[in-house]
């Protein structure tokens, strides 16, 4: 389970340095390119831990 509390805690952090970025309307190009890519492979990350976490809970 803590694996998706952290998960949750570097999406919050991720969310805060985008809506800063966006505030100041200072957004490099490696960041335009790198963010979406990230966004992408946390979803699959944090998809995979929670069919773990059922899939444990379910006893399988």
């Amino acid at each position: 389970m803590k694996k998706i509390w952290w998960m949750r805690r570097i999406a919050l952090s991720g969310i805060l340095v985008t809506l800063g970025m966006l505030l100041t309307g200072d957004i490099p190009l490696w960041v335009q390119v790198v963010a979406p890519t990230l966004a992408i492979a946390w979803i699959i990350v944090y998809d995979e831990w929670i069919l773990e976490i059922q899939k444990s809970q379910r006893g399988g």
